[in-house]
């Protein structure tokens, strides 16, 4: 019976062979206490046998040691501990041993104050010790392809882009060299967890020999207390790993049986961050400190050895792991090291030197004694002997000093004070809550210069929902035109959520499965929606004809609302056209949503494949069994298949016209090889049609929850790109097919000119939260539907038991009731005869309409009756639209600096390309740019492509530094060998 009292939970994080497995099963030796290990199944401590697992544990941590992977990676730090309290309602204590690093446990929290609740501590091991071991265990794992695969192709790239200078060690076997660099890595690594302030770390060491350290340890986690002759008993058998250091000097025995070039690895990977705080917490780091780095060049007795590079070369001119030295990656250890948790931390004349990143200097040499003062007074400016102290010192100055969280985000920086997050306009520069006076920032707020949240999410979602006005207003004078009054904007962009606020019962609709076809054999499911617009249903005879037997694949059709056209039931009566029929039934009253629907036709699929695809698209034959090709190359992957678009009327009413005709007048985005989006295109995300046909396996995105339903992908402004984005960073590959295309012709309401409902989106069509999901890695989705959570927790049953679950949770925010004032307001004219266009605004779209079509008509506009009209999320958009005409007298737009200063270079945009401009080259012209007339200017598609390739260039200069350094050390070293 489960207890009346909270439950106690607890974690012990760990980089890993840290006697983990050992001190799980001393905490699950109280009867009282539940305990998962790792990334095992979550009872296999409550059912392991502690005696037997010593024998075996080495090979059953590589073969079932990452069994939930998935499980821990697609769920919340709160969600993983509810599924502990199902797997142990009675428990007194609950929590975790290596399931998560401190870095992953501070991640996949939703909140801080969950975390707050949880007694946290983080299990320590020599490093040198810790290297031995690793080393041991990846070359075990040579005779397990998989994880193997892993080192090869993850984890050894990854240390040698943080560390390029392992090209130039010695490497006698390059099968050891991997194995010891990936260990080197996980010690490096290690940077990540020890610079979180506040989180208690122990010795493994120290738990394995001393009965009552491990006690104490046992009743802080648990708050329980332990038989002290049960811990004797643990203690006696010692680690299952047999993780028992033998005495005090073993870790100089390990090092100094190393050979050279294993022992300069190691002190050349170690950050001094690491070391610091390894040392604070009582290890002796001296053989590890940078003195010892290159102690094999130093003697020039022995014979050189081939390096790493002379190894790849060997093995194939043309290695992949070669480029690196061409285009190294971000150094993100050696980033790390030096900043810490919003400040920059600065190593000088033996003491340790924290500046919070919000101010403008990035050395205390910069800063003028009486500014050094109050900066000091204020918690910016930090000095301390250590590491550890100065960790201490930034956590007390966090309380009441800004840290900054996000930089740039969309225009603003996210900044962390007095518990609460804070937004400020990029172009304020820093600021301080201490130092700000309350009536200024009460203007701040009123102009949404300042946003605040209670945490990150909330604020980024704010900032998406007044960026677009904040553009015009920001951006308005670039083209000459008067400033626009902020309070218009606003009146001309209602927010979306604004129409979703209404009153009314909890909504109902009318399921009705029509067909239900068994089909047991299907390798591939398509799915295909409507929501009452399709007029021609070719789609389905299209899929009818192809080249695999029709037992390998269903049809489904899913219908939103009560709609049941002739023509698709007259199909659905032909043998082998439609396979199942599933009509929704809502109410004309709502507004539709794709992504239930995309749920419905999973839950009804039978496929190991499911494709989700445009309803009204041509098909050729081929088309079902090249995707059955894509996955059976490469099974883990999210396939698309782009689509060629014809504008021409002639094909309207829908007249099954042959392909050749379909790639020839009026086609836009063909280039007679690919389609434009796929033709190496900068901007592949708005211009490759993401939302045409999406492809993925069923068991993958229902591990994922299936689509996300959130409030914002209400609308057209959604897509199954979003399931994409999240199986990406699940560990699917995205791929677009090259041999395979989908084809469509104009009908009403086909052009980007949509003028019904959407949902947020970033001006081009593409919707914010689907971005926001790709841009912070993540899997779950925002909403899941109850339906595809019980599919996920392994429900067995049926897709009709489960229909019912879709609609469970509908609630009035889809009702268009509140939208209809909103909805009948006519188009409002925001200016006049700009470049001979008149620029409208309509349900928060901005339109460029030639003045002598008139007034803005939004049915021409969807039916796509004018000659000439443009449309933008923005007025600043809608403006470079405009921009790329041809110019008229009197009109040229003027770069626009966008950033100053980003490691030497200027970032300039114009038009709708971006500029990085070395600083040294003075002024920007695009006529120079274009030319080629500047010795350092790096073009882009975008910000964050020219801050990449800026990174690019100064990491490579860094390398080749550090690899001229090394080659003429060896050159002298063998220079002095020949005499």
């Amino acid at each position: 019976m489960p207890h009346t009292k909270p439950q106690r939970l607890f974690a012990v994080t760990t980089s890993g062979l840290s006697a983990t497995r050992w001190l799980a099963h001393v905490l699950a030796s109280h009867p009282d206490v539940f305990v998962a290990h790792g990334k095992h199944a979550l009872n296999s401590i409550q059912r392991g046998d502690f005696g037997k697992e010593r024998a075996g544990s080495d090979i059953d941590s590589l073969v079932r040691g990452n069994d939930l992977q998935d499980f821990y990676e697609s769920r919340s730090v709160e969600e993983v501990f509810a599924h502990y309290r199902e797997a142990s309602p009675a428990a007194r204590a609950l929590g975790c041993v290596h399931s998560y690093t401190v870095d992953t446990l501070v991640r996949s929290a939703r909140s801080p104050q969950f975390l707050a609740n949880v007694a946290i501590v983080n299990l320590l091991r020599h490093p040198i010790r810790y290297i031995a071991s690793h080393h041991a265990l990846v070359r075990s794992s040579e005779k397990h392809p998989r994880l193997y695969r892993h080192y090869v192709e993850c984890v050894f790239p990854q240390a040698l882009r943080e560390f390029p200078e392992l090209f130039l060690l010695e490497c006698p076997d390059f099968r050891e060299f991997l194995a010891f660099a990936v260990s080197c890595l996980g010690v490096a690594n290690w940077i990540r967890d020890l610079s979180y302030p506040g989180i208690k770390c122990v010795q493994m060491e120290v738990l394995t020999r001393q009965v009552d350290a491990l006690g104490e340890l046992c009743e802080q986690l648990t708050g329980l207390s332990y038989a002290p002759e049960a811990l004797v008993k643990f203690v006696d058998q010692g680690a299952v790993n047999r993780h028992r250091s033998s005495g005090q000097n073993d870790s100089a025995l390990i090092f100094n049986s190393w050979q050279p070039w294993q022992q300069d690895m190691a002190c050349l990977m170690m950050p001094p961050m690491v070391l610091d705080c390894l040392e604070h917490w009582n290890y002796d780091m001296s053989l590890l400190r940078a003195t010892a780095r290159f102690s094999a060049l130093n003697d020039s007795r022995r014979e050189l050895q081939p390096s790493l590079v002379d190894q790849l070369r060997t093995m194939d001119p043309r290695h992949p792991l070669l480029s690196l030295l061409e285009n190294p990656g971000p150094n993100e250890i050696q980033q790390l090291d030096t900043q810490l948790h919003g400040f920059r931390m600065i190593h000088r004349s033996g003491r340790y030197h924290a500046l919070a990143k919000a101010l403008a200097a990035s050395d205390p040499e910069e800063i003028r004694p009486n500014a050094m003062r109050q900066l000091r007074l204020r918690g910016a400016y930090l000095v301390a002997d250590s590491v550890a102290m100065l960790w201490g010192a930034i956590a007390n100055a966090m309380r009441l000093t800004p840290r900054l969280i996000v930089e740039g985000y969309r225009g603003f920086n996210l900044v962390e004070q007095r518990g609460r997050c804070w937004a400020f306009a990029h172009s304020l520069g820093p600021l301080d809550l201490v130092q700000l006076d309350p009536r200024d920032l009460e203007q701040l707020c009123d102009r949404q210069d300042c946003l605040v949240g209670d945490d990150v999410e909330t604020l980024k979602h704010a900032i998406d929902e007044v960026v677009v006005w904040r553009d015009a207003q920001r951006r308005a004078d670039l083209a000459d035109l008067r400033l626009l009054d902020p309070q218009a904007v606003a009146k001309g962009h209602e927010s979306v959520h604004a129409e979703s606020q209404v009153s009314g019962e909890i909504m109902k609709c009318n399921l009705q499965l029509l067909v239900n076809n068994p089909k047991p054999r299907a390798k591939v499911s398509v799915i295909l929606v409507d929501w009452g617009v399709r007029e021609s249903f070719h789609s389905v005879r299209y899929l009818a004809k192809q080249t695999v037997p029709r037992e390998q694949y269903e049809v489904i059709w899913v219908e939103f609302y009560d709609r049941k056209p002739k023509e698709l039931a007259q199909l659905a009566r032909q043998s082998g056209r439609l396979d199942k029929w599933l009509v929704m039934g809502y109410p004309d009253s709502t507004h539709y949503h794709k992504h239930r629907m995309y749920n419905a036709g999973i839950v009804l699929s039978e496929g190991d494949i499911c494709v989700i695809c445009d309803s009204d698209a041509i098909f050729t034959p081929t088309f079902i069994e090249n995707l059955q090709k894509a996955f059976a190359e490469e099974p883990k992957r999210a396939v698309h298949v782009d689509e060629v678009r014809n504008y021409s009327k002639n094909f309207y009413p829908f007249n099954y016209p042959p392909l050749p005709r379909v790639l020839g007048t009026g086609c836009v985005n063909w280039t007679g090889v690919t389609t434009t989006g796929l033709d190496n295109h900068p901007d592949m995300i708005h211009s490759a049609n993401y939302g045409a046909c999406m492809a993925a396996r069923r068991e993958d995105l229902i591990r994922i929850g299936g689509a996300d339903e959130h409030l914002d992908y209400l609308g057209y402004i959604c897509g199954p790109y979003e399931l994409t984005f999240r199986l990406t960073h699940f560990g699917r590959r995205e791929h677009w097919l090259r041999n395979e295309y989908l084809y469509h012709v104009w009908h009403p309401n086909t052009s980007g000119c949509n003028i019904e409902y959407r949902g947020p989106d970033d001006g081009m069509g593409v919707s914010l939260r689907a971005l926001r999901a790709r841009d912070t890695g993540r899997i779950a989705p925002y909403l899941e539907n109850p339906a595809m959570r019980q599919l996920r927790l392994g429900a067995e049953e049926s897709s009709e038991e489960l229909l019912p679950l879709l609609v469970r949770d509908d609630d009035r925010s889809w009702n268009k009731a509140a939208a209809h004032a909103e909805l009948s307001r006519p188009p409002q004219l925001v200016e006049e005869n700009v470049r001979g266009f008149n620029i409208f605004v309509y349900r928060g779209v901005w339109y460029a309409l030639p003045q002598a079509s008139g007034t803005l008509q939004p049915l021409k506009v969807q039916n796509q009756e004018y000659s000439q009209c443009y449309c933008a999320g923005s007025l600043a958009d809608i403006m470079k639209v405009l921009n790329g005409f041809p110019q008229q007298a009197g009109f040229e737009p003027q770069p626009d600096l966008v950033e100053e200063g980003y490691l030497g270079f200027n970032i300039i945009q114009y038009h709708s390309l971006w500029y990085g401009l070395g600083q040294e080259e003075g002024e920007f012209l695009i006529a120079k740019a274009k030319s080629g007339g500047y010795r350092r200017c790096i073009p882009g598609a975008s910000l964050a492509a020219v801050k990449a390739s800026i990174r690019r260039q100064r990491n490579m200069r860094r390398m080749k530094a550090v690899v001229a350094g090394v080659i003429n050390s060896v050159r002298l070293i063998a220079a002095l060998a020949r005499r």
